[in-house]
């Protein structure tokens, strides 16, 4: 990986659509570096015979705020942080 921002306007190549976020059709994300972007892959799924199949999709990187990279946290903040430290403690 590159600790670029993707999707992202730009030339990458003939496998790779950086406006929607697709790597030889595929959705993908790269978030940069520091925190600054959240990377999210929206899948809508649907069960049919055969089983599950992906029927739509969505890549996004977005930016997330400065105080939350800072180290500044809100009370939901805390209360998430609380929430998941005995998950976090055991991995």
């Amino acid at each position: 990986h590159t600790h670029e921002v993707f999707p992202a306007p730009g030339s990458f190549g003939p496998a790779v659509d950086g406006l929607s976020g697709r790597l030889h059709g595929k959705p993908a994300v790269q978030a940069g570096h520091q925190g600054a972007y959240l990377g999210v892959i929206d899948l809508l799924v649907q069960r049919g015979p055969g089983g599950w199949r992906p029927v739509a999709d969505a890549a996004v990187a977005l930016p997330v705020p400065a105080a939350a990279r800072s180290g500044r946290q809100g009370a939901a903040d805390r209360a998430l942080g609380r929430a998941t430290l005995p998950a976090h403690r055991a991995t």
